[in-house]
């Protein structure tokens, strides 16, 4: 998550340097860290460290150069003078023992601030360090490789810096088929014609991918993705139909995807519908059994006749009065076809109120829509040789 955050801030708004806010905050931050691995041997051996400096007769050069740029140091030069002043006075045999002995308590009390001051200094270094690997991250491109490129430089900072475990070889290996050069290479890398987001109708196949570990999860996260910003963002009606259903529900990813979709679309003024040929891939889901049939104000039910032997069960599941039972098993078993064009049956629920619909299409749409193999072979001919698809469908309904 950090790593994914700071890359589109390096990309948007490049690093240059800390502000005196962030410094402070990243100073104090670091101090606690520092604290929390100091031990008693290590305060020990770093109070004898500050007893050797006060007892140095000469004053660093060097240290009161940098006092000027660093405040830190220049804090600890002030208190080293006046540890050696009191330590002169501890000393000094001219001095009362109250004298003495308020000197020493002085003595104690400062090196603990040296203590700490020398953990700041330590640490505005460790900043300085830190704003310039900062500065040196540079996203001049958004794409999954550049992202590669830049977690696998940030990483081992952040590991260094928060001094937690992290296996990135790991995370390098199970990634890099999607980085240059990789199999996968495209699938993250290509550029999109147009914006989905902006896309009034979109068809996502995934028959051929359903079965691949790596890309189905992907596909799902952007189908998620797109459904989720449309349905936040975008004014107006927003519908998401899932044909072929039980391959989503038996992904568990998609199958909460569609749990948490029924229980929150309506709020964003959408509709969320599910398409499948056997009843029971919603009915024998415990993920989306619930959510999608109470959440569900229309249902559309098709011939019936080959689960008549539990209907019981799915009718107790369904809600389904006895009326709306025997509305069911009329699906295209009365004798209402004399006279009347071809047309199929379907039983449809809204609310309370259900009823059996004859749908006839005209010949057009018939052929539009057909996925009979041999007739989309034929259309395609006429298609060929018609140019479009209108001169084609006119064509062969009237041969």
């Amino acid at each position: 998550n950090q790593t994914i955050v700071e890359y589109y801030e390096a990309y948007f708004h490049p690093f240059t340097k800390f502000t005196e806010k962030e410094r402070e905050g990243l100073r104090q931050k670091l101090l606690v860290a520092s604290k929390m691995e100091e031990d008693y041997d290590k305060f020990s051996h770093s109070m004898e460290d500050i007893d050797a400096q006060i007892r140095e007769a000469e004053m660093d050069k060097q240290a009161e150069s940098r006092a000027l740029v660093l405040p830190a140091e220049a804090r600890r030069l002030k208190l080293l003078r006046q540890c050696r002043s009191l330590y002169a006075l501890a000393q000094d045999e001219a001095a009362s023992k109250g004298e003495k002995e308020r000197a020493l308590q002085i003595i104690e009390n400062y090196k603990k601030e040296l203590y700490n001051n020398s953990m700041l200094i330590k640490i505005d270094k460790q900043i300085d360090h830190i704003e310039e690997q900062k500065r040196r991250l540079k996203v001049r491109e958004l794409s999954f490789n550049s992202y590669y490129e830049f977690a696998l430089e940030r990483i081992p900072q952040i590991v260094a810096q928060e001094k937690i475990q992290f296996n990135i070889r790991d995370f390098a290996a199970i990634l890099k088929q999607f980085y240059r050069g990789g199999e996968l290479e495209m699938t993250l890398n290509s550029d999109l014609d147009v914006n989905l987001f902006d896309e009034q109708f979109i068809v996502f196949e995934i028959d051929k991918i359903k079965d691949d570990p790596v890309l189905f999860p992907i596909v799902v996260l952007i189908i998620m993705d797109v459904f989720l910003q449309k349905m936040r963002i975008k004014k107006g009606r927003k519908a998401l139909i899932i044909e072929e259903a039980w391959k989503a529900i038996a992904s568990p990813t998609m199958a909460e995807y569609i749990k948490y979709l029924y229980k929150t679309v309506r709020k964003f003024h959408g509709i969320a519908g599910v398409v499948t040929q056997e009843l029971n891939d919603v009915i024998d889901s415990p993920i989306v059994k619930e959510a999608i049939i109470n959440n569900s104000d229309v249902k559309i039910l098709l011939d019936q006749t080959k689960f008549k032997d539990r209907y019981e069960d799915i009718a107790a599941i369904l809600g389904l009065t006895p009326i709306q039972r025997q509305q069911i098993f009329t699906i295209n078993a009365l004798n209402n076809r004399e006279g009347r064009s071809y047309f199929k049956e379907v039983w449809i629920c809204r609310g309370q109120y259900s009823d059996v619909y004859g749908v006839e299409e005209a010949p057009e749409c018939y052929w539009a829509y057909t996925t009979e193999r041999m007739e989309k072979e034929a259309l395609k001919l006429y298609l060929a040789h018609y140019g479009t698809m209108q001169e084609a469908i006119t064509h062969i309904e009237a041969d």
